[in-house]
């Protein structure tokens, strides 16, 4: 067993992707998880009363579907390299890690995780800017540390597949795993 399989002994889902093949792919690596179905991730992400100490101890894994805004304009204070077209995404809500001086510490009142499950729609949304702007440098891992999530979602693996195809589009991927194998 994983060592992550003991660390998210709940998964919440939402409903409209219990059966999303993301979604099922990552339910297989916690055989022994508490899956509760939920209508919107916010419900849990969002309650009132969280501790987020007390949460990063025992974090739930939370899997979602991203509606809208699969971009957004990088910050002007982040390294963009002079690309006139930078962006980001939050595939990802929360990281594994508990890093004192992280700006995600403060950023959310939960520790839970969130998961974007629909990689589709983040890819056809890169699509699209792409065939506007003509160029994207995309960073895919601004609010999580997404390699170190790696042997749980695949994420990496599925933009760098996705990026092959697209010369234009520059992905950067922010990390402090050392999980470089995968």
């Amino acid at each position: 067993m994983h060592s992550w399989a003991k660390k998210f002994d709940t998964i919440y889902i939402e409903t409209e992707i219990l059966s999303h093949p993301k979604t099922q792919e990552i339910l297989k690596k916690f055989p022994n998880s508490l899956v509760v179905e939920i209508e919107f991730y916010k419900d849990v992400f969002h309650r009132s009363g969280q501790i987020f100490q007390v949460q990063k101890n025992s974090p739930k894994l939370i899997l979602a579907k991203k509606k809208d805004n699969y971009l957004y304009d990088g910050s002007p204070y982040a390294p963009n390299f002079q690309h006139p077209h930078f962006y980001y995404n939050t595939l990802v809500m929360n990281c594994l890690y508990n890093c004192d001086y992280c700006y995600l510490q403060g950023m959310y009142s939960s520790a839970h995780v969130v998961v974007f499950v629909n990689q589709e729609d983040f890819f056809q949304e890169t699509d699209q800017a792409l065939e506007r702007l003509g160029s994207l440098y995309l960073c895919i891992s601004y609010d999580t540390d997404l390699l170190g999530f790696e042997s749980i979602l695949g994420f990496c693996k599925d933009w760098i597949e996705f990026a092959k195809t697209r010369p234009r589009l520059l992905l950067e991927l922010r990390t402090k795993s050392a999980g470089f194998s995968h």
